[in-house]
């Protein structure tokens, strides 16, 4: 759940720095990439989320060792999506602050 939160935050400054940022004459929000970087962003961590809960879900009423086989199949698909989704979501938030993104003033810097 850190990831999310952390993919939380980046989406943030990423709506943030949309709204603030003009290219092209108008706020990033308006173009379309933007919009659809952040509903993809938005969607990614929605799914983590629902797959932490779900996976919390099977590990408290799991009783049998059939039952911890497949909450150990949740907490490995967990595993794997959850570092991919923060890292797509930050990487997102970096590309619309652009070279602000990396600069080691913004909470987004590596």
């Amino acid at each position: 759940m850190r990831l999310v939160g952390m993919a939380e935050r980046a989406l943030e400054l990423q709506v943030k720095r949309a709204e603030e940022r003009k290219a092209f004459g108008k706020e990033l929000a308006k173009h379309g990439m933007m919009l659809n970087s952040i509903a993809d962003a938005r969607v990614k961590i929605e799914q983590v989320r629902l797959l932490c809960l779900e996976a919390s879900r099977k590990l408290d009423s799991s009783r049998g060792a059939n039952e911890s086989k497949t909450t150990r199949k949740w907490i490995a698909m967990i595993k794997l999506a959850a570092p991919r989704m923060a890292c797509e979501v930050i990487d997102g938030a970096i590309q619309a602050h652009g070279g602000m993104g990396v600069c080691q003033d913004t909470v987004l810097s590596p």
